[in-house]
């Protein structure tokens, strides 16, 4: 390929020499030094290499751009123009995005020489701040194939040349402003303000003239290149040793543990640094499939780049592509000080019931509190043997003050350890805060503490009460219980050493989940939690706040909450956190996982009371819920189908089936690009699409069947009992859809029902829905399959079907409602026997208009629900009563761009999902809310 693109120049007519440059810098061994300097070739200004300097050695040499952290910065360039040309060879590989070849655009003046996916760019800044003309070449670019570039400006027009042959102009710019006498000038990348816009390949050299060169021109100096240039450098572009992962977690304040998988046994080597200049390497020998490197001397908020190696025993050391890592997002605690206080007689009790409590306490971080300050040293072995912070409340100021006395002496107070005088009736703590609540001073007397008040701080979900003491007994510890309406069982006694009662609190009766992007499987946006209505007040609020999340505007990824634990998903940063009280229980950063643009597509997660399972790639990922570990890899049955590439699309969980799809590679998007998914083009409005079908034991991970038939809509699978339904083409012609999407529906479209438990078809009728351009939606619930969309006029559509053979129940069309905000992407909402979309709310059976509710809510969000209330944004985070129909506004924070509140476990649950707005009127933070009536916590 890179023959044919320089053989372009062979057959040109008689050349003209083209004088030297004003500027020539060339990007090989001769001009560029190990440490980054560039010495120019002519003109005597200098650069410089941000990030790793390497060069390509072979033919005359060329710089590797990384596309991630490295350019060239020369400073104190003079363009007086007007007239000037900006000469390169340059080979990119990728064809994807936009980059910069070589830019001095500053907002007023300069140039910008670019690859806008498959074209390349030349723009002159004009006296409009902000605007450029530019000049885009006509025919498509290569990947991995060098060309030479001219951008040349006269004056008045801007034109590019491609191998020596003008490909396009912008004639006529009238205020053009090339540029000054004291310019920046960026190869490789951007100036301020455009980090995202760095190129992936090579540059060998590039020059500027102090004129508008000619063709002639071009052909003598490009003919003095015909001598071979290098190929890009496989450690940098590739082809890449394939691997399941990275994933990057932090152990320490200054180290990080780098795991993947590969398919075959290899030695485990990471290179990485926060610059070029500071690259380790950290290796182990060992032959494995499943490997774990520590990074160490990780420097504190600063993005990391680093690479993995390997050699399966046959001498070819392979690498992986180039992955960043953000040491902001460390959320370890301190080590704490490791001492040995506390060592007399007297504190064995205390320290052995520490012993005992941790042992029984759930993994991982939180909040524990201790009632009773006792001599200090069962706060001290808590804090010794758990990760939790400990909190201790006594009402007697003495012993306060000599509890903090000898935990500052033991070098743990202030850190992971706090004490504070407070009466037990009346705790200063919010409800449902404490993973474990522990007493050896509730004897059942009267200065033990409430048992009501000890239940109402204790966690659902597994929150851990060990309440007790040396001189307790069965029957006090009942009676003391009893009065709080709680009767103990059996076997919830620890009588080792003392009398305690240690209970896990179970779910909160009538708490609802939320585990797939749209509630449940059934898509139907509502938990089904009863606990959650009425006014509101914030539980807890803090991380994950901005900064680790993604642009709000390309649609992103719900939110999940499953057993009292919130999983979010932020820009290649996961976290698990205690819904009750926000604790960051787990996170990692996985660079090569991310999805968007849900209208059109499916969630990359779902989660199970046990485990959250993420989809990258071929592989879905079964994730410790309570730790974060990649405990199972699920692999995709079939990666190559009929010639495509394929990728784990849809990602569901019905009980002990994990369900799946197949999409080809390229069908999910990115949208990595600020993109808003809201407009008609192809690359907004394709909906993603699955080959085929398939299901996993979640547990054993072995595959249970497989669906092949049509080309599956992603975001129309749905579950309800026993049955998946989806709406697919059988139209050959459009199998396999190796692009993976389909922005027009083929007139074939089918609903169709398949068995849950063994793939089989139940039924298949036609429908008309392929009217509907702008999206396509399915929902199950009681016996009706609701699907919506928007045609290419933005009429909004909604339907009703039987879940029993397809037939069409009930039909609805209607201008969208919502005229802003992309009200013609609604996704709808069922609750109880009402449907909820486009303003409008339709009896589910039926399909009779009950209401149109003319209320006019802000923002592009969509609707969640409980059982008895709607949540989306207004301005701020909005709700709707469904029974008494008053609306509340809760200011101070808003949502993101598409679903982002969830009702679960008896809690609102907002984390931060507005990162990227410009509204200046809202806080980014996370939050949770609970119902002022629920205040209380006892929930018993």
């Amino acid at each position: 390929m890179k023959s044919w693109v320089l053989s372009l120049a062979l057959g040109l007519a008689a050349t003209v020499v083209w004088a030297a440059p004003v500027y020539e810098w060339r990007f090989d061994a001769e001009h560029v030094s190990a440490d980054g300097s560039v010495t120019a070739t002519s003109g005597g200004i200098d650069g410089v290499v941000s990030g790793e300097t390497r060069i390509a050695t072979s033919g005359f040499g060329a710089l590797v751009f990384d596309g991630v952290a490295n350019s060239v910065r020369m400073t104190g360039v003079a363009i007086e123009g007007p007239a000037f040309s900006v000469e390169t060879w340059v080979l990119a590989t990728s064809v994807e995005g936009s980059a910069n070849i070589a830019s001095t655009y500053d907002g007023y003046d300069g140039f910008t020489l670019a690859r806008v996916l498959d074209r390349f760019t030349f723009s002159v800044g004009t006296s409009k701040r902000g605007a450029m003309a530019q000049a885009t070449s006509r025919e498509p670019l290569l990947a991995d194939a060098w060309y030479y570039v001219v951008g040349t400006f006269d004056g008045a027009r801007a034109r590019i040349f491609v191998n020596g042959q003008e490909f396009g102009r912008l004639d006529e710019i009238n205020d053009g402003s090339p540029g000054g006498p004291d310019m920046d000038l960026v190869i490789g990348g951007g100036l301020a303000g455009e980090e995202g816009r760095r190129l992936r390949g090579l540059i060998h050299e590039l020059n500027i003239h102090d004129h508008a060169g000619s063709a002639g021109e071009m052909r003598g100096r490009m003919s003095s290149k015909r001598v071979t240039l290098p190929q890009p450098p496989r450690e940098v572009f590739g082809p890449y040793l394939e691997i399941a992962g990275p994933f990057v977690e932090f152990v320490s304040r200054h180290a990080a543990r780098v795991t993947w998988h590969t398919a075959e046994p290899m030695t485990s080597v990471v290179e990485a640094g926060p610059d070029a200049a500071h690259m380790h390497t950290y290796s182990d020998a060992t032959m494995t499939t499943e490997h774990a490197v520590v990074v160490s001397d990780i420097v504190a908020d600063r993005m990391h780049a680093f690479r993995i190696m390997g050699d399966a025993g046959d001498g070819d050391n392979l690498t992986t592509e180039a992955f960043e890592f953000d040491s902001t997002f460390n959320y370890t605690a301190h080590a704490r000080r490791a001492t040995h206080a506390f060592a007399e007689k007297q504190d064995e009790p205390e320290l052995a019931l520490a012993s005992r409590v941790a042992l029984a306490a759930p993994a991982g971080a939180g909040y524990c509190l201790v009632l009773g300050a006792g001599r200090g040293a069962l706060a001290y072995g808590l804090a010794q043997q758990t990760d939790m912070q400990v909190i201790v409340v006594d009402p007697d100021p003495g012993r306060v003050a000599a509890a903090r006395e000898a935990l500052d002496d033991a070098g743990v107070y202030g850190d992971g350890v706090s004490v504070m005088r407070a009466d037990y009736d009346a705790l200063p703590f919010g409800p449902y805060f404490a993973n474990v609540v522990v007493s050896a001073t509730a004897d059942g007397g009267s200065a033990s503490p409430a048992a009501a008040e000890v239940y109402r701080v204790l966690r659902p979900y597994g929150g851990l009460a060990y309440v007790g003491g040396d001189d307790a007994s069965r029957a006090d510890l009942t009676t003391w219980l009893g009065k709080a309406g709680i009767t103990p069982s059996d076997d919830e006694w620890d009588v080792a050493d003392g009398v305690y009662w240690t209970h896990s609190r179970p779910a909160l009766p009538g708490a609802g989940e939320w585990s797939h992007q749209y509630g449940s499987a059934n898509n139907t946006a509502c938990s089904e939690d009863e606990l959650l209505r009425g006014d509101v007040d914030v539980l807890w609020f803090g991380r994950p706040g901005p900064r680790p999340m993604p642009d709000r505007g390309p649609r992103n990824p719900a939110p999940l909450s499953t057993d009292g634990r919130l999983f979010v998903q932020g820009n290649r940063v996961f976290f698990g956190m205690d819904a009750y009280n926000g604790a960051v229980l787990w996170s990692f950063q996985a660079p090569h996982i991310r999805r968007s643009n849900m209208p059109r597509a499916s969630s990359n997660q779902t989660a199970a009371d046990d485990y959250l399972y993420l989809a990258a790639g071929p592989h879905c990922y079964g994730i410790n819920a309570q730790t974060g570990a990649r405990d199972i890899l699920f692999t995709i049955p079939e990666r190559e189908y009929q010639g495509v590439e394929m990728a784990w699309g849809y990602v569901g969980v019905v009980g002990d089936t994990l369900l799946a799809s197949a999409t080809p590679v390229g069908g999910d998007y990115l949208g990595d690009q600020g993109e808003w998914f809201e407009g008609d083009s192809q690359s907004d409005v394709g909906k993603v699409t699955s080959e085929y079908m398939f299901a996993f034991d979640r547990h054993t991970g072995e595959e249970l069947w497989r669906y092949d038939h049509g080309v599956i809509v992603n975001s129309t699978i749905a579950v309800q009992g026993d049955s998946v339904y989806f709406v697919e083409t059988r139209d050959a012609a459009h199998k396999p859809n190796g692009a993976g999407r389909l922005a027009d529906l083929p007139g074939d479209l089918r609903i169709t029902a398949i068995s849950l438990a063994a793939g089989a078809e139940e039924w298949s009728a036609p429908t008309e829905l392929n009217v509907n351009r702008y999206m396509l939606y399915l929902a199950a619930t009681d016996g009706v399959l609701v699907a919506a969309g928007s045609d290419k006029g933005k009429r909004f559509r909604t339907y009703g079907f039987d879940t029993a053979n397809g037939a069409e129940l009930w039909t609805h069309a209607e201008v969208t409602k919502k005229t802003h905000h992309s009200g013609h992407l609604d996704h709808p909402v069922v609750v109880k026997d009402r449907v909820y979309v486009n303003k409008h709310i339709f009896d589910l059976q039926s399909g009779a208009v009950v209401r149109v509710d003319e209320f006019d809510f802000h923002g592009c969000g969509v609707m969640s629900a409980s059982t008895d209330t709607i949540f989306r944004r207004y301005e701020f985070h909005g709700m709707w009563d469904l029974e008494t129909g008053v609306r509340t506004e809760i200011p101070g924070v808003r949502g993101g761009c598409w679903l982002g509140m969830l009702p679960a476990g008896g809690l609102l649950l907002a984390p931060e999902q507005s990162a990227g707005c410009s509204c200046t009127h809202s806080i980014q933070t996370s939050v949770a809310y609970i119902p002022k009536a629920r205040w209380g916590g006892n929930d018993l």
